[in-house]
């Protein structure tokens, strides 16, 4: 029968590798017994009890993996088309129309900020994927005076892992989506686009005639 306080059996020198997403982290720890006062006991465990420990430390390791988590990285998104025209429409009015150009679906993330909307700006109006003469992609929405159609699109961060809804929760609030949005929309301006829009939280048609087609996944942190 087992007296006393029970002492935590421990391994000696184990070390224990956890994975979240793109980060590892490692945890080793050198494991010993309980104070002397309570070594005693040990002898007195069942069986049962030594040949648990294996399973103790599964759950140990398991129980880690989901606690730890990786901060969130500011992360704003765009798929990219390439189009010959593309127009959006609200309650089948027209309401933005572009010719050649690009049609740009805009995610914006809850720790998004006013650099991310800038820097995918300029990635955006300088990417070199327009046929040039020997009809290689190697010109930008800037060298062909093309215009760029600007989306808003909160779906992007839709996540689809878990179960059969998507979850938005990394999808940043309207006030704050809205405020990028419009901030992304002047800086393309600012680089010399002609820029047109759709109509933020509205439910929209988007028509497009894709050329190539040539679709783009960007991001702010260079993911892809």
């Amino acid at each position: 029968m087992f007296l006393g306080r029970r002492p935590q059996i421990k391994l000696p020198g184990h070390s224990i590798t956890y994975l979240s997403g793109n980060a590892t982290f490692k945890k080793t720890e050198t494991w010993g017994f309980q104070p002397a006062e309570n070594r005693k006991n040990l002898f007195f465990l069942p069986l049962i009890e030594i040949l648990l420990v294996p399973y103790t430390i599964t759950a140990y390791a398991h129980q880690a993996r989901k606690t730890i988590s990786t901060p969130w990285v500011p992360v704003m998104r765009a798929v990219v088309q390439l189009v010959k025209k593309a127009s959006v429409r609200v309650n089948s009015s027209v309401i933005s129309e572009i010719g050649p150009g690009l049609l740009v679906l805009l995610g914006v993330q809850k720790n998004d900020t006013a650099g991310d909307a800038k820097m995918l700006a300029e990635k955006i109006a300088h990417l070199r994927i327009f046929p040039d003469l020997g009809k290689l992609m190697n010109l930008s929405v800037l060298d062909v005076s093309g215009q760029i159609l600007v989306v808003s699109q909160f779906t992007l961060y839709g996540d689809c892992r878990k179960g059969r809804r998507p979850s938005y929760s990394n999808a940043a609030p309207p006030e704050q989506a809205e405020k990028l949005y419009e901030m992304f929309i002047r800086e393309t301006a600012k680089l010399g686009v002609p820029v047109a829009s759709g109509k933020f939280q509205a439910l929209m048609e988007v028509e497009l005639n894709n050329q190539g087609p040539v679709t783009l996944l960007l991001d702010s942190a260079k993911s892809f």
